[in-house]
């Protein structure tokens, strides 16, 4: 089994599309459903050998369990970016379309009253940042950034972890706006600020709304958690 761990908000819709393409198997969530069969099931060829996780326990029933040959993906988005994103969007599930004045507003409220709220978020962030590093077995980072601006460089240096092929990855390159269109068309609202990216549109959204001290901030408390991958 190959299992990937994805912190929400960190593209993982969009990866595991391309990981039943490219693998021509299906990309499961932890109760084995996958919720892209619609799009994906006309490229099934295999057996399902890849199991997406936000966390490494979603419940006391789907857990991460190492075992013998199991790998271990790490999907990165930008720390401070990812936390952001994951931490606006879970305390405003009914707010849409965030200004950026909302956005730096919300942080500043949460610095200034003491509850602080992206402590809860950085923590399950690293979390983790902290599985993967303990992790006995063969393991790899794919980086969310280089998917959405470099996205077949960054395929084909996995080519051997998730047992893809080259010609596969020239297949899907070959045809990728559609790829990216089809997860657009399924995935994105328009009012929905928080949708599905596959080109890399506004990388920095959230951060770059921040003032200089609370980028600062948030930047040296992942940056001294994180370290080295």
């Amino acid at each position: 089994m190959i299992y990937l761990l994805a912190y929400p908000r960190s593209g993982s819709s969009f990866f595991r599309y391309l990981l039943g393409f490219l693998t021509e198997s299906k990309p499961m969530q932890p109760d084995g459903h996958c919720e892209l069969d619609n799009l994906l099931k006309d490229y099934y060829k295999k057996e399902p050998y890849i199991k997406k996780f936000h966390k490494p326990v979603e419940s006391f029933t789907h857990m991460i369990q190492q075992n013998g040959n199991d790998k271990l993906v790490l999907l990165l988005r930008d720390p401070v970016e990812n936390i952001l994103s994951f931490a606006l969007s879970n305390e405003n599930l009914n707010k849409k379309n965030f200004s950026d004045s909302f956005i730096n507003n919300f942080v500043n409220k949460e610095f200034n009253n003491g509850s602080f709220v992206f402590h809860r978020y950085t923590k399950s962030f690293l979390e983790n940042i902290n599985f993967y590093k303990n992790w006995q077995g063969e393991k790899t980072v794919v980086n969310y950034e280089n998917l959405m601006t470099d996205i077949e460089n960054e395929l084909l240096k996995h080519c051997d972890f998730f047992g893809y092929s080259k010609e596969r990855v020239d297949l899907l390159m070959s045809d990728i706006e559609y790829h990216r269109n089809l997860m657009l068309k399924e995935k994105t609202k328009n009012t929905d600020p928080f949708s599905v990216n596959t080109k890399g549109k506004d990388l920095n959204k959230f951060k770059n709304t921040l003032n200089e001290d609370n980028l600062l901030y948030l930047e040296k408390m992942v940056s001294n958690n994180v370290g080295e991958l």
